[in-house]
């Protein structure tokens, strides 16, 4: 009985196709997650960023936004307080609605947030370089490579990628 190449080149089609599904998958995820994983920030130094407090919704207080980065990305449960030190060392602070709001309490931002806020300021002082990698961002937008994208993010929360190449 000879082979059926309509069916193994259908079923080639097929892996293929799951191969490239994975592929962008995998891709989109590492474009999207680049540069504001944890892995970045808990291997970036916090050396350079200066003193500029930050109370921790855990009673701690934080000496720059790039320590807190590093403690929530070991605790995502964290958030930001409010800015300065926490004054009652040693206990949780509870985030409230009117910190939220900002109405009477100092603000309170989310750890994710402000993680993002790190990630954005580190990467606003980065040139990107002119190679094309080239990102089809889910504003129908072009972007020439992930760090510009990414830098164009950081201005548009809602930002996502699409996939790769041109739109």
């Amino acid at each position: 009985m000879e082979p059926n190449l309509h069916s193994s080149r259908k079923w080639e089609t097929v892996w293929w196709a799951i191969v490239e599904l994975l592929v962008f998958i995998i891709l989109v995820s590492d474009v999207t997650d680049h540069f504001t994983n944890c892995n970045w920030v808990l291997h970036h130094s916090c050396d350079t960023y200066g003193h500029s407090q930050q109370c921790g919704t855990d009673g701690f207080t934080y000496d720059n936004r790039c320590l807190f980065a590093k403690a929530y990305c070991r605790d995502t449960s964290l958030h930001v307080a409010h800015d300065g030190p926490c004054i009652n060392v040693g206990t949780s602070v509870k985030p409230t609605d009117t910190a939220i709001s900002g109405s009477t309490n100092p603000p309170m931002y989310s750890g994710s947030e402000a993680v993002l806020d790190f990630f954005c300021t580190y990467l606003s002082h980065e040139i990107c370089t002119s190679t094309k990698d080239e990102i089809c961002g889910s504003d129908n937008v072009t972007y020439i490579n992930p760090c510009e994208f990414e830098k164009e993010r950081c201005s548009h929360r809602y930002l996502h990628a699409q996939y790769f190449g041109p739109c």
